[in-house]
């Protein structure tokens, strides 16, 4: 399978913070009484699909805003080169201020 590296990112996001706690609890009473490096082998690879999970949505909500913006965008472009000469110019008016 090779290396996996976290995207570190998603320790930025409060909501990845709160959801990745309430993981590890659930699943800390789980683990029977073995040493700490037995409980991290066979909790390591469930971390690691929640973290890959997690760092998909993300993902997908960052495409869903882009494209979302994109739209706005277009549409004001659109609406800028189909409006008269005196809309443009208060338009470019307000783009300085």
């Amino acid at each position: 399978h090779g290396l996996w590296r976290m995207n570190t990112t998603l320790l930025d996001d409060p909501n990845f913070l709160v959801s990745l706690d309430t993981f590890l609890s659930t699943i800390s009473p789980l683990l029977p009484s073995e040493t700490q490096q037995q409980q991290w082998d066979r909790v390591k690879d469930d971390i690691k699909r929640f973290c890959v999970k997690a760092s998909i949505a993300k993902r997908k909500d960052r495409s869903t805003i882009i494209r979302d913006l994109n739209a706005e965008r277009q549409t004001a472009l659109h609406d800028y080169a189909n409006s008269s000469g005196q809309t443009k110019a208060s338009h470019a008016h307000d783009l300085e201020a």
